[in-house]
């Protein structure tokens, strides 16, 4: 929700915003599914947010939080996703498979729309953009800065 309030008011596109609307219910559906998947019924603590810090971050720091704290984590649970769900249909558990490889599958578009967040973030504000680097074995490491 404060993703799509700090895009809302930096002026961004409506698509890029239901599309932050659509992941965060995908999270709360992989939430959901990773308890089925434990057997367990804990409940899920969310961190409090000040809002109004939140609201006043300049277009660098979205930018960098759009690659940091999105495509690069989003990208790597992606992968892990994946192999988790290669691993449980080599071991013959084609449920379990088939929920890692749909919550990997939106993971992977996470990471795709905190990327299309962050080349709008760009654009708009004329800062660069940072690209990310994949080492071996597919792990997204770290980003460099480069022109838009």
């Amino acid at each position: 929700a404060m993703l799509q309030l700090e895009l809302l008011a930096h002026g961004a596109p409506l698509d890029l915003v239901g599309r932050v609307l659509t992941a965060s219910q995908e999270e709360l559906d992989h939430a959901s599914a990773c308890m089925a998947l434990a057997g367990s019924q804990a409940r899920l603590v969310l961190p409090a947010h000040d809002v109004r810090a939140r609201m006043q971050q300049d277009w660098p720091r979205l930018l960098h939080r759009s690659v940091h704290e999105g495509a690069v984590p989003e990208g790597n649970a992606a992968l892990r996703l994946w192999r988790e769900a290669h691993d449980e249909h080599r071991a013959e558990r084609p449920a379990r498979a088939q929920v890692l490889w749909a919550m990997g599958h939106e993971e992977a578009s996470h990471a795709e729309l905190a990327h299309d967040i962050a080349l709008w973030a760009a654009a708009a504000s004329g800062v660069e953009v940072p690209a990310v680097h994949i080492e071996a074995g597919g792990v997204f490491t770290k980003a460099e800065t480069q022109a838009v």
